[in-house]
């Protein structure tokens, strides 16, 4: 398990530091994950890959996150060796993907999840420029390729927290095992 910032006051660099060596590990175990996660988010158009069967969307957008993080874990420790540009346009390039998705999805819990992603790749561009060893040129590259973010991919939180609701209500009460 590796803690990944939560909130955008929450600092990338400084939070994986500290996980050098199980963020290093999750990269060698998940080389073909990452492998075939660069190749999504270098494909330029974006489609629903999980089916609309109630039962398989949660665990694949779930794994979708799940990768994300560790990917902006990997660029922001890459940015700190000192790879800032390569890292800084990878988290860019993750970045347009999070924008493809939310536009390009029919379905809400992938634009929820493209909407996280998003917010989550700006905090990891965030802990890249405020680092203070981080080179001028990086904040040229943001300045240059930033795409606009809107309101509806930014800003708005009622469709998580709904969902969010709604997700709780409907798990198994430990006691009796039933709906509630």
């Amino acid at each position: 398990y590796l803690p990944f910032p939560m909130e955008l006051k929450d600092d990338w660099i400084t939070t994986m530091l500290p996980q050098r060596e199980k963020i290093q590990l999750a990269r060698e175990k998940c080389d073909i994950l990452l492998k075939r996660y660069k190749l999504l988010i270098d494909t330029p158009v974006y489609r629903d890959f999980c089916t609309t069967h109630p039962a398989a969307p949660v665990p694949n957008l779930l794994a979708w996150l799940r990768t994300a993080n560790l990917y902006i874990s990997i660029q922001c420790l890459d940015a700190a060796d000192g790879k800032w540009e390569e890292a800084t346009r990878n988290l860019l390039d993750h970045l347009d993907l999070g924008k493809r998705a939310n536009a390009g999805s029919r379905i809400l819990i992938n634009q929820l999840i493209a909407k996280a992603i998003i917010v989550s790749t700006l905090s990891g561009l965030n802990s890249i420029m405020n680092h203070p060893q981080c080179p001028a040129g990086v904040h040229r590259l943001v300045l240059s390729r930033m795409p606009p973010i809107t309101y509806e991919e930014y800003g708005n939180r009622n469709g998580i927290i709904a969902e969010c609701l709604f997700g709780f209500s409907l798990v198994d009460s430990p006691k009796t095992g039933e709906m509630r």
